[in-house]
């Protein structure tokens, strides 16, 4: 029951920015001689959105100056604040739909350390070591459906990120 709580909470977020016309830029900006992802974004600009849009808002403009898929290598210059709120929202979001067989077949598991840290910062110790898990066990099916439920359980991150982000400026 929760994952599906949690998947449609995602789809409710993501149909709500598209319904409003969101102000996010879609245009990629990166340089793809690099491969590294440009962020030139403001925090006056991520302070000017609402607290139930902040986190979508910061994973679209990643996604939209992504060259590519999303790893440790492709972008180094994004601000602190940005990888952990990207990291710890693509765990709970590919978790969400398909459990942690689905996050490491689809990311292969590349901001999965990130996403440890990251989720100890938000204040979410319990997912962080339901991450660590996974990791150790990722080969095991049956025990990735174990921690998928424990994970679905817990709830998500979102309360911890959105006070990070509206505290922490400088990480952004």
């Amino acid at each position: 029951m929760k994952k599906i709580v949690l998947f449609s909470g995602l789809m409710v977020a993501i149909f709500v920015m598209i319904q409003r016309g969101s102000n996010v830029t879609t245009s990629a900006n990166s340089d793809p001689s690099r491969g590294a992802v440009v962020w030139d974004l403001s925090y006056q600009e991520i302070a000017a959105v609402p607290d139930d849009e902040v986190e979508f808002f910061i994973v679209q403009e990643v996604a939209a100056r992504m060259p590519g898929d999303f790893t440790n290598e492709a972008a180094p210059d994004l601000p602190p604040g940005v990888r952990a709120v990207y990291a710890t929202w693509e765990v709970e979001a590919q978790v969400g739909n398909g459990g942690f067989d689905q996050y490491f077949e689809n990311t292969d598991g590349a901001l999965a350390d990130e996403a440890v840290l990251a989720f100890r910062l938000f204040g979410a110790s319990g997912l962080a070591d339901l991450v660590e898990q996974a990791l150790a066990q990722r080969q095991n099916i049956d025990a990735l459906g174990r921690l998928d439920e424990r994970f679905y359980e817990l709830g998500s991150a979102q309360a911890g990120r959105i006070r990070f982000i509206r505290q922490h400026r400088e990480s952004f």
